[in-house]
């Protein structure tokens, strides 16, 4: 006798509702933020394509968004009802089974009152058996009326059922009316009344999300239009003022290969040409490369499977041995074993829920480090083979790089997997969260913290070898940032910031087993930063105590993986 419709399937559906319609709201935040301003009519015409983009798409997120809210509504409403009538079935059984035991035993007793009425020999135990008859008659009533209790109490909550379809129905026709949008006329196409709409809510929205993707696959179209002008018109502003030396240069080579005759002068030509093609060619390349990353669909993110090599596998069970925090060389520790689960292969991020010292659960998230360098993979792994144009394996990849540097305010696959991955681990919007990466993982953590607080307690970052020194990262997030003497970190061309209350900045030297000074692309490495960061606690520059509060017994332990 249970219900029509699936309530635990009708929240998943919802909750995917919401994320289309919130992935909708930031594109349009997106779009809006892209404004271009200029004199030439094709600019313009762009310009108004974005704006024109924004406002459609900020009416589809609220129809949707609105939609979204009614269903939730309505998942909740459905549970209850759900809970009423199972609650109420199961009290049906068990009134059942008394009603049916006291039947048996009142013909039982019944039939030998009769025969001992019938024997003269004993009329007290006809008179007990009497009794007896009576308790079971009474029992049996008691039971009766217990069962139409509950009947009644299934029937409520049917009325409550359909009483709940109602409320949604007219709340999603409210939402989707006075539109040209026919996601209602998909739902009509499932359902002709309330019991279809009980049984079909779950694949209409389906239908629903088919038309969000159209959306927003236009909206992605909008905003690459946009981007492309962006680029095209800071590539000519550099050209024009940025690269006047450039552009001298070129033409003295040129005049002096009309001058100097030979091999050298051919030179000279050949470099000016290459010089003149490669400075439009990288910006049309770095369009194409964070474009193909924030348009692709968010990874699919499941619990990690330890496979792979033997040094993947390795790595997988020393990081399962990690199983409390007491220094602050093992977040880095960590950082190497998910750096080595993934590989190339797969994104691995690792997740730990730790007790405090004052008894506090608080969460602990490792961001891997580029393992995928796409074209540059033969020249990162001395294996000239493995270069690959493509895009096969992990999202911690140079294009999420490029993206993450250049435009934080798209998101990358890295990144909504990453969020993804702390949603399926249960870390909550109000939980403490710390973020530790190093190179990307630690571009990825201050990323997070100056551009996504409003979704996560973000109140740590460890960040060694990483850029983010221009990072706006807000004060409530106490920020750790470890530099070798090594390029990486200075790519956002930033000089460190002075040292605060809430960020430290601490540049080290970095030394091999022989205890040489390293330096340049050599000192950037995980376990040469993992060994600085024991050295500085041993010489009092740091303490163990330093994020101590992430400190402490591992209470859960979650590994995510997936592949782009």
């Amino acid at each position: 006798m249970s219900l029509a419709g699936n309530p635990g399937a009708l929240a998943v559906r919802t909750d995917d509702l919401m994320r289309a319609a919130s992935a909708i709201s930031d594109a349009a935040h997106i779009l809006q933020r892209l404004s271009v301003t200029g004199t030439a009519e094709a600019i313009d015409a762009v310009s108004d394509r974005g704006d024109d983009a924004a406002r459609t798409v900020e009416r589809a997120h609220a129809r949707y968004a609105d939609t979204a809210d009614a269903l939730a509504i309505y998942a909740v409403e459905l549970q209850a009802a759900h809970n009423a009538a199972d609650e109420a079935d199961e009290r049906m059984a068990d009134e059942r089974r008394r009603i049916d035991t006291a039947e048996e035993l009142e013909e039982s007793l019944r039939a030998q009152r009769v025969r001992a009425e019938a024997d003269d020999d004993d009329p007290e135990r006809a008179e007990r058996l009497g009794d007896r008859t009576a308790d079971a008659t009474w029992e049996r009533a008691r039971a009766q009326s217990e069962y139409d209790d509950a009947w009644a109490a299934h029937c409520r909550a049917v009325d409550d059922h359909e009483a709940a379809a109602e409320r949604a129905i007219v709340r999603i026709r409210h939402a989707l009316e006075d539109t040209d949008d026919s996601a209602w006329d998909h739902l009509g196409a499932f359902a002709a009344g309330i019991g279809d709409f009980l049984a079909s809510a779950g694949e209409w929205i389906m239908e629903v999300l088919k038309k969000t993707v159209d959306v927003l696959l236009a909206v992605l179209i909008a905003v690459a239009v946009v981007l492309a002008v962006i680029l095209i018109i800071a590539i000519a502003v550099y050209i024009i003022s940025a690269a006047t030396g450039l552009v001298l240069a070129t033409i003295v080579a040129l005049i002096a290969t009309l001058l100097i005759p030979g091999l050298e002068a051919e030179r000279i030509r050949v470099a000016a040409l290459l010089i003149s093609m490669l400075v439009p060619l990288a910006g049309g390349l770095i369009l194409w490369r964070i474009l193909s990353d924030v348009m692709a669909p968010t990874p699919t993110v499941r619990d990690y499977v330890a496979d792979g090599t033997a040094k993947q596998r390795e790595a997988a069970a020393d990081a399962a041995r990690l199983t409390s925090i007491t220094e602050l060389g093992q977040f880095a520790l960590a950082e190497g074993y998910a750096d080595q689960m993934g590989g190339s292969e797969k994104t691995v991020v690792d997740i730990k829920q730790v007790v405090g010292p004052d008894g506090v659960t608080r969460w602990v998230v490792t961001l891997p480090s580029t393992q995928d360098w796409q074209a540059l993979q033969g020249a990162m792994d001395d294996d000239a083979g493995s270069t690959s144009f493509g895009d096969p394996g992990a999202s911690n990849d140079v294009d999420s790089n490029i993206a993450l540097m250049l435009t934080p305010e798209l998101r990358t696959q890295y990144e909504r997997a990453v969020l993804a991955a702390m949603d399926e681990a249960g870390i909550s919007s109000t939980d403490e969260v710390m973020l530790v990466g190093f190179s990307q993982g630690g571009i990825m953590a201050g990323h997070l913290a100056a551009n996504r607080s409003s979704e996560y307690n973000f109140t740590a970052v460890l960040a060694y070898g990483s850029p983010i020194d221009a990072m706006s990262i807000p004060s409530k997030t106490e920020v750790l940032s470890i530099q070798h003497p090594e390029p990486v970190h200075q790519l956002d061309l930033t000089a460190p910031r002075p040292n605060s209350q809430h960020w430290i900045t601490i540049s080290t030297a970095a030394y091999d087993d022989s205890g040489a000074a390293v330096s340049g692309a050599g000192a950037h490495n995980n376990d040469l930063y993992r060994e600085s960061i024991d050295r500085l606690v041993a010489d009092g520059t740091l303490s163990n105590d330093h994020f101590g509060s992430f400190m402490g017994e591992v209470s859960e332990h979650h590994r995510y993986e997936w592949k782009e």
